[in-house]
């Protein structure tokens, strides 16, 4: 239905939090996400917005579980994953997309 929350991160953000981990002193397990999780539908509408084609019809449920195989479906498209960045944040790394459409604008730009 487009309403589960999915995590994201534009691909400059993930090597640049990852090279600031390197550098840290933090230890245990840290979460390399962009600070805002979005809908399902939102990230589509972005991406769709970026290629500047219109989102289609949902594919049902069941055509994807076939597809992917129903455990494989659920845990990738299915479930939400609402994970923030706070151990990042909190350690000083600063995001440079915070908003998931101007993030896949600028991944899905020519070049």
């Amino acid at each position: 239905n487009g309403r589960n929350i999915w995590p994201w991160i534009a691909i400059d953000d993930e090597i640049r939090a990852i090279a600031h981990l390197l550098t840290s002193n933090l230890s245990g397990p840290v979460n390399v996400t962009a600070p805002d999780p979005v809908s399902n539908k939102r990230f589509l509408k972005a991406v769709g917005s970026a290629l500047r084609r219109p989102v289609l019809l949902p594919i049902p449920r069941f055509v994807v579980s076939l597809l992917l195989g129903r455990r494989l479906a659920k845990a990738t498209l299915f479930d939400s994953q609402d994970v923030r960045p706070d151990v990042l944040v909190a350690d000083g790394f600063v995001f440079l997309h915070t908003d998931v459409e101007t993030a896949v604008a600028d991944a899905l730009k020519p070049l």
